[in-house]
């Protein structure tokens, strides 16, 4: 069974609420001959029913989120207009809901500009104080739900950053790489795009750790990711495999585009390292990607190729092809 992101629960979860809530209005609203009204909540039944389509067949949220955020408040405010302040109360969890479906800053918009349209028809049926108060309230709601997923966002976007990411070195951490890794297997598979691992392991590491310390160790590490992240193009992408480890995952590339990255990268490194710690080199594997392999064949193969790169000498660079 496919699993779903949080994304797609949410919008899920929020269309099926807004059909439920609309369809049963829709049909007593006929019922009672107030015919555009229930036009209206047949018309948000429709699409709500089409945003959960949508997403459930394709697991995109970003467009189907905001469309259903602004059908949603579109479809309270013309319900305001038409039977003034009666529907008003269902706004408040719409503008709640909007907050899930959309970017922090892009409900802001929504919601404040469907409060400045809502003013508009609820001035016609309340009076000044009763107008000032439904004003006040929706304006709290709307500002104490953006500092909420504002604040909620930041947290979400920490963790995300802490379950995929090395705290040392910046790097993608190993999760993140077998995650991009099944990824790219999967497309590889519809595409037939090339796609190429360079595994980079540093040369005499163990004897800076033991001589300089830990602290000159980390800073190899660190330099050995500013050397490398400088190198690569915007499509690949750097994990920190193990220990002194790491691994580039070369997008569209042959072994033969691959291995002349790994050369430039070596040579990157070694600059970057000189004069702090001129022994530390790196030998490195690159193995391109062959089809109906697994992911633990294909990195399997670059780690072989890197062995090849240490008995060849170290500072080198080996290609390892299939078998």
């Amino acid at each position: 069974m496919k699993t779903r992101s949080n994304e797609e629960i949410i919008v899920l979860i929020l269309s099926i609420i807004c059909m439920l809530g609309l369809f049963p209005f829709a049909i007593l609203r006929f019922v009672r001959g107030d015919f555009l009204v229930a036009a209206i909540d047949a018309g948000g039944f429709i699409a709500a029913s089409s945003v959960f389509i949508y997403v459930y067949r394709t697991a995109k949220t970003v467009f189907a989120g905001q469309l259903l955020a602004s059908l949603a408040l579109s479809g309270m405010v013309v319900n305001v207009f038409v039977l003034g302040p009666a529907d008003l109360y269902f706004l408040y969890p719409v503008i709640i809901a909007t907050f899930f479906l959309a970017s922090s800053r892009l409900a802001l918009g929504f919601t404040l500009v469907s409060l400045f349209a809502v003013s508009i028809a609820l001035i016609q049926f309340v009076n000044l104080f009763e107008f000032t108060k439904l004003f006040l309230s929706l304006l709290a709601c709307i500002l104490f739900a953006y500092v909420f997923a504002n604040q909620r966002n930041k947290q979400r976007d920490e963790l995300i950053k802490l379950s995929s990411e090395d705290p040392l070195t910046g790097a993608g951490n190993r999760r993140a790489l077998f995650k991009r890794i099944e990824h790219l297997i999967s497309s590889h598979k519809r595409t037939g795009e090339p796609m190429s691992v360079i595994l980079l392991d540093l040369d005499n590491f163990k004897d800076v750790n033991d001589q300089l310390g830990h602290i000159a160790g980390d800073t190899v590490l660190k330099r050995v990711v500013t050397a490398t992240a400088a190198r690569i193009r915007a499509t690949d992408d750097l994990y920190r495999y193990g220990g002194d480890e790491f691994i580039v995952l070369a997008m569209s590339s042959t072994e033969h585009k691959a291995r002349k990255l790994a050369d430039d990268i070596r040579e990157l490194v070694a600059l970057e390292l000189s004069g702090f710690a001129e022994s530390i080199t790196v030998s490195i594997g690159v193995a391109q990607f062959v089809q109906d392999e697994t992911a633990k064949q294909w990195l399997e193969r670059a780690d072989r190729a890197m062995y090849d790169a240490k008995r060849a000498g170290k500072n080198s660079v080996s290609v390892q092809a299939q078998g």
